[in-house]
């Protein structure tokens, strides 16, 4: 029954809301009037309905979709100061009791001030006349004390609602949380868990409640965040006791027991925790622990087991099995933890199905769950901790994905995946489409019910969608970034100009050659004639409609054995049996240097010779020397690159990808790596005089990631390259970052540059001794907090993909160098190369398995849609 003077607003979908009076109809102001001691809500049988069929409402006999319904009645008076005005308030309540897509009743008595109670109400019979004196559907004049003579017609209401009734749908309720910000690990003043106090979820069923994490570093949304619930018992006063979580100190140890041992630690839960520190002797055995399951709804299906740990090295697995009287119900795989040490972490440590059951209380052995941990390699001092597990049912988690404004996921999930999706469902059922939409719009898949009087504690546990931060085999250039025109190799028809034997296609040594197999070699006869070769080449366009623009450039490779001979150089471009080539500036100007020269002009002066190239099927090559015993030219590498775009004044193979020091076509994308199988690398050309050279992709990476390329020496093992990692500034002479470096001649160093000055911080002779040239090697890192480490393999790792060949590359049989160093924590992944025309294979980076999220990085927010079948108190 109802309350006098309280709020009660009839809100159908589409339609104006109407606003009744409970008090007296000689104060009403509002053209409706309700008697309070004719509002009848129903609650005993809302109460048979929620309790006897469950907290999802998934049992009795459904007559129509909308079935249970529950009637919620009242006497309404509406009034006008003219008959007209009177009917048309009838009327207006007739179309809002009988909307097609029913609405809410929305009710507050006097005594509670801030929260109403909104009743889902459907389609309802449209209100017949109430049985009182003088009532006409065409109304009666009726005198009132306060307010005059009035006309009045009088309808009696019943709408046919929901059993569970709820808090405002359009304005959520923001809840209290215990912290703000999350970490991804637990230690220190860092968590990944917050706390929900059970007085904060009003009314007597479970809440609908939405939880939100946002990242506040710019640009980063690749985070998946999955939360778990565990609810404490109310007979409990403190946090630390939850239904849903064991404390390991509670646990049994299982043989051998003497690996065990319970350190005393204040600052963990329950003040200690267990410590398994085995012999070398116990490698590859499981060492366990048993956790009696005393609460009988712990027997209910798929179940994730997590673990607060700490292992002390990277060769700890887990496994978790589910036993009944001694025997072995369900078990998990095993869960490996090779990047989840030295640190406290919220961890998998099994997922298991649980068979529903009930509990005697004469069973002498309990259902028990048993945490077994395995260690691969080491021995004693490399320990792993475990503070308490907490079991995770499919109910009470959920998986989030990461956006800057929080998370959006598409509502439909909702229904697919979650065990409560029946009850919402139900709600939506029985509700107005307008209410549907607003579920929709706010909940979706990021709900979880969290329930009345017990304290639940949310744990986090953030997981990588993809692990890989970038992946590049060098391939996908050609024909986006860069347009081969001619490779000078030995299959090219080179013609000569003049015939006398002073142009060749040769393999000559590989100091004259770019890529490919052979150079062009060019021999100036006398001074006044031109050492000239063209070759036909499939139509290109390089007018109007090109992937190129005239921003891009031509770029090629000289190598004079005398540059001081030089008399000019030219680039023809043009088209068979045309009158004249289109010609390039005269290299005359420019100045060479002694080895390989990278050129470039821009493409608007080669087109400055003709109205446009829209069918270029000519190239060709001129060099003329100061006198009859000129120097001999070798060509190589002829092509159109668009223009960097971070310097549009030179060009870049990749585009955007990457970031070379010097920009100055030391670093480029060719086809000759080892073995000749034309395959697509990344090739330095640094001449001596310069020292190291970087090429960096262009992204900044995670704190924590690892990664391989493979290496290869072109024209000396004399000197070296390596991969560069946390590069915050590339800049020749003031680089800063760390650059795990091999040498030729059978070394690995470890490298930090401070401004550009190196520091060595470990450097290990290879028991492979001097390496080859032209021959593949595979170098591997990975940085993972202050612990740096580098790999080597002198063949290609095993693995269908490149994180499989990444994670045996990985091995410990591999690691060559491991230091930890916390100078640098972020920056760029790249390539370093000195004096040793490398060619760098595929690169491939991936975060390590444990991201670690800064907390002030991570905010969360939850907000709750309340559920109940009496008035919410404050």
């Amino acid at each position: 029954m109802g309350i006098a003077d309280a709020t009660l607003i009839l809100h159908a979908e589409g339609r104006a809301s109407i606003t009744f009076d409970t008090l007296s109809i000689d104060g009403a102001t509002a053209g409706y009037y309700v008697p309070a001691e004719t509002l009848i809500f129903n609650e005993a049988e809302r109460e048979q309905i929620v309790y006897s069929e469950g907290a999802n409402i998934d049992g009795g006999e459904y007559i129509t979709s909308f079935a249970p319904l529950v009637d919620v009645s009242f006497t309404c008076y509406c009034w006008g100061d003219t008959r007209v005005a009177a009917i048309q308030r009838a009327q207006a309540l007739k179309l809002a009791v009988g909307n097609e897509h029913g609405g809410q009743l929305q009710y507050m008595p006097a005594d509670v001030i801030t929260r109403s109670t909104y009743y889902h109400y459907v389609k309802s019979p449209i209100p017949p006349m109430a049985d009182v004196t003088d009532n006409t559907w065409d109304s009666r004049l009726k005198a009132t004390q306060s307010i005059g003579n009035k006309y009045v017609v009088v309808l009696e209401v019943v709408l046919k609602t929901m059993p569970v009734a709820t808090s405002d749908p359009d304005n959520l309720v923001a809840l209290s949380l215990s912290r703000s910000t999350l970490d991804d690990h637990v230690y220190g003043a860092a968590y990944n868990y917050f706390d929900i106090t059970g007085s904060a979820v009003k009314g007597d069923q479970p809440a609908y409640v939405r939880f939100r994490a946002r990242n506040s570093q710019s640009g980063t949304n690749e985070e998946i965040a999955k939360l778990y619930l565990t609810s404490r018992s109310s007979l409990l006063s403190t946090l630390n006791y939850y239904q849903h979580v064991y404390q390991a100190e509670d646990a049994t140890s299982l043989t051998p027991t003497a690996v065990w041992s319970t350190p005393a630690d204040g600052s963990r839960s329950g003040s200690a925790y267990r410590r398994c520190n085995p012999g070398a002797e116990y490698n590859d055995d499981q060492l366990g622990l048993r956790f009696t399951l005393s609460n009988e709804s712990h027997h209910r299906g798929r179940c994730t087991v997590l673990g607060v740990v700490r292992a002390k090295t990277a060769y700890w697995s887990s496994q978790v099995k589910y036993t009944i009287a001694g025997e072995v119900v369900a078990y998990s795989s095993a869960y490996n933890y090779a990047e989840h040490f030295d640190k406290w972490s919220i961890m998998v440590l099994g997922e298991i199905d649980m068979p529903a059951m009930i509990i005697s209380g004469l069973e002498t052995i309990a259902p028990a769950l048993e945490v077994y941990f395995t260690r691969s390699d080491g021995s004693e001092g490399d320990y792993v901790d475990l503070d308490f597990i907490m079991l995770a049912f499919n109910d009470e988690c959920l998986a989030l994905f990461s956006h800057a404004d929080g998370f959006t996921n598409d509502q439909k999930l909702l229904f697919e995946r979650l065990a409560m999706g029946k009850s919402l469902a139900h709600l939506i059922n029985q509700s107005t489409s307008a209410f549907e939409d607003e579920v929709d719009a706010h909940y979706g898949s990021e709900v979880l019910p969290v329930p009345p009087g017990f304290d639940t504690r949310v744990g986090v546990l953030f997981q990588r969608i993809d692990p890989v931060v970038f992946e590049d085999d060098f391939s996908s250039y050609d024909g986006v970034s860069f347009l081969r025109l001619a490779q000078m190799n030995l299959d090219e028809s080179w013609t000569e100009d003049p015939s006398d034997g002073t142009v060749e296609v040769v393999l000559d040594s590989v100091v004259y050659r770019v890529e490919g197999d052979a150079s062009l070699k060019l021999i100036p006869g006398p001074i006044t004639q031109l050492a000239s070769s063209y070759l036909s080449i499939t139509p290109i366009n390089l007018g109007s409609g090109s992937l190129f623009t005239d921003g891009d450039f031509l770029c090629w490779f000289v190598d004079c054995l005398n540059v001081s001979k030089l008399s000019d150089a030219i680039i023809a471009l043009g088209e068979l049996g045309a009158v004249g080539p289109y010609i390039s500036s005269a290299l005359g100007d420019f100045s060479l240097a002694a080895g390989y020269n990278f050129k470039y002009v821009l493409k608007t002066v080669i087109r400055g010779y003709s109205l446009g190239m829209n069918a270029t099927s000519l190239v060709g090559i001129q060099y003329a020397a100061t006198d009859g015993s000129g120097p001999v030219f070798y060509t190589d590498y002829l092509r159109i690159e668009k223009a960097d775009p971070d310097d549009a004044t030179r060009p870049n193979a990749t585009g955007a990808n990457w970031n070379f020091q010097p920009n100055d076509g030391r670093w480029a994308i060719t086809y000759d790596g080892p073995g000749g199988d034309n395959e697509a690398v990344l090739a330095c050309f640094e001449q001596a005089a310069v020292g190291v050279a970087t090429a960096a992709r262009d992204i900044t990476t995670p704190d924590d990631v690892a990664g391989f390329c493979k290496i290869a020496f072109r024209n000396s093992t004399s000197h070296s390259a390596g991969i560069a990692f946390r590069l915050s500034d590339q800049t020749l002479g003031s680089e800063d970052g760390y650059v795990f470096i091999l040498y030729g001649y059978g070394y690995i160093r470890l490298m930090k540059y401070v401004a550009g000055t190196p520091t060595y911080l470990a450097e290990v002779g290879l028991a492979t001794g001097n390496l080859s040239l032209d021959t593949w090697y595979w170098l591997g890192f990975k940085a993972d907090g202050n612990s740096l480490k580098a790999y080597l393999s002198l063949t290609e790792p095993v693995g269908d993909s490149n994180s499989e060949k990444l994670a045996n590359l990985l091995s410990e049989s591999n690691l060559v160098v491991s230091v930890t160093d916390a100078t640098f924590s972020s920056g760029s992944v790249g390539a370093m190369s000195h004096n040793s025309g490398t060619r760098f294979g595929e690169f491939y980076v991936e975060h390590v398995e444990d991201l670690h999220i800064p907390a002030d990085q991570v905010t969360v927010e939850a907000a709750a849609l309340f559920r109940g079948v009496y008035p919410f108190p404050d």
